[in-house]
């Protein structure tokens, strides 16, 4: 990669990857139209895919954290002072014991104290969830009022017309569907 290339990645990063920005700070002629030129070129593409796969974060890790959230404690944020009627925020042992990422934001108080706002733990666990597949929503069909012809059809659409399941039988992913039909009458007399 030519020194001017290099300028133009640091300069990709450094503009929340805008192409025309870097090109201009990389010293480019027509920065915006050469813009899209410069990224494509095999080895500025190549360095900018690495650096982007350096800051993407995997699934094992995304799964990590969230699991963090749900199981974080504010007794890991958080020292009771003698003399003091509230608990107050200690920023050492958030990073000592890793808690800092349960904090969302951190505001300071016209009081001179500091508000604390934590990632819902709630949400994390819907979230965890959700991956585990541990949340089903049942959906109800009342087929009472079909006529004969109106079920076969459905069940012709459901199930591809020859009895076996389509790959796509019009249900909502992760969802359980199961059909209410009225009560058959007792056809055997007595």
């Amino acid at each position: 990669m030519t020194a001017k290339q290099k300028v133009f990645v640091e300069a990709f990063f450094a503009n929340n990857f805008n192409a025309s920005k870097a090109a201009q700070a990389a010293g480019y002629a027509n920065p915006r139209i050469n813009s899209v030129r410069i990224k494509n070129e095999p080895e500025v593409k190549a360095e900018i895919d690495r650096r982007l796969a350096e800051y993407a974060m995997p699934a094992n890790e995304v799964l990590a954290r969230l699991g963090a959230q749900a199981r974080g404690s504010v007794a890991d944020l958080f020292e009771i002072q003698p003399n003091s009627r509230y608990p107050v925020f200690n920023l050492a042992k958030a990073f000592e014991t890793g808690a800092i990422d349960l904090v969302k934001s951190l505001t300071p108080t016209p009081d001179g104290g500091i508000k604390v706002e934590l990632h819902d733990a709630q949400a994390a666990l819907v979230q965890l969830g959700r991956v585990h597949k541990l949340f089903t929503d049942k959906i109800e069909h009342d087929v009472s009022k079909l006529t004969d012809a109106e079920l076969i059809s459905r069940a012709k659409a459901a199930f591809g017309g020859d009895g076996a399941a389509g790959a796509d039988a019009g249900t909502t992913e992760g969802a359980e569907s199961e059909v209410v039909s009225p009560a058959l009458p007792d056809t055997e007399a007595a």
